[in-house]
């Protein structure tokens, strides 16, 4: 099964359009990617096209409240717009009194903080106060897409994930890239508010894909979540196996900062390879794929097992 993975909820960036050029054809050696899963923003004719028959669309959903002030952090909104106020809320606070004027500011990747998810999507920016034109989008994306994940239950949608397409559990074992070092802040109700109304697109996407992603999910078997379960052990197995630092494991086993990973020494040349795939960033896979996917022999042959680590 071929696979398509659209990915917004570890990074954020202002993303072009998908266009097949995107691709560097010289790179591969069938003509089309067997997986494509990378930033880009959703058209479903360019991606069709570049990509091999039986393709299938995956992407994953995160509450706008949360996206909101992971973005409004992420970029550093309080420096770049001049906002005043002593506490993320007042700051907050202060951004949606003059919201209508910050949003012009198209050169910023600002704009995402408004029904990001949505734009990321396809969703015409025109559509966002339109409940109509936001209900006939939300279901040409569950027409097109194959499945939809939730970050809030990350798991389970890993679980799901690897139930759908045939996976082990091995292949969704993971952990934690770029989490903040400090506790997001709780937000104040009327804070809450204020983002959800201005993020309706993605308030209705959200709500929409979180209920049918639980009816999946009640649909599985009664092993379901003895899996998710034992995905949270295997997380912390693999931590072990290769961190001679133990005490964040314990005390949340799927909640691990790979930046603060020290490997074992002595691992065995298997085991240290396993280890660099788990603790390799985005950047160094794309890094690690180009070498390998260049036509030419000898540069491959240059390029260590244990690249990136």
């Amino acid at each position: 099964m071929l696979l398509f993975f659209l990915a917004f909820y570890f990074r954020f960036q202002w993303p072009a359009t998908f266009r097949a050029h995107f691709i560097n054809r010289n790179r591969l050696r069938d003509g089309k990617p067997s997986i494509l899963c990378n930033h880009a923003r959703y058209d479903g004719r360019a991606m069709t096209a570049a990509m091999p028959n039986g393709t299938v669309f995956i992407t994953i959903l995160r509450h706008p409240v949360a996206l909101f002030q992971s973005t409004f952090s992420y970029f550093e909104l309080v420096r770049y717009l001049n906002l005043s106020g002593d506490s993320l809320p007042d700051q907050i606070r202060n951004f949606f009194k003059h919201s209508e004027q910050f949003m012009k500011r198209t050169s910023h990747p600002v704009r995402l903080i408004n029904n990001g998810m949505m734009f990321d999507l396809g969703l015409n920016q025109s559509c966002y106060l339109d409940d109509n034109c936001i209900k006939k989008h939300i279901k040409h994306i569950e027409e097109k897409f194959f499945l939809i994940l939730i970050t809030e239950y990350f798991d389970e949608s890993l679980v799901l994930l690897k139930r759908e397409l045939c996976w082990s559990m091995e292949d969704v074992t993971y952990f934690v890239f770029l989490k903040r070092r400090t506790k997001p802040a709780s937000l104040p109700k009327d804070i809450q508010s204020l983002i959800m109304a201005f993020n309706r697109a993605d308030l209705m996407l959200y709500n929409y894909f979180n209920n049918s992603f639980w009816r999946k999910i009640k649909q599985q078997d009664s092993r379901f979540f003895e899996e998710v379960a034992q995905l949270k052990e295997l997380n912390k197995q693999m931590f072990e196996k290769c961190s001679d630092k133990k005490t964040n494991a314990e005390k949340e086993p799927t909640k691990i900062d790979v930046t603060s990973i020290r490997l074992k020494k002595n691992l065995t040349i298997n085991k240290k390879i396993n280890c660099c795939q788990m603790i390799r960033d985005e950047i160094q896979y794309l890094k690690y794929h180009n070498r390998k996917q260049l036509p030419f022999k000898k540069l491959w042959m240059k390029a260590p097992l244990d690249m990136g680590c």
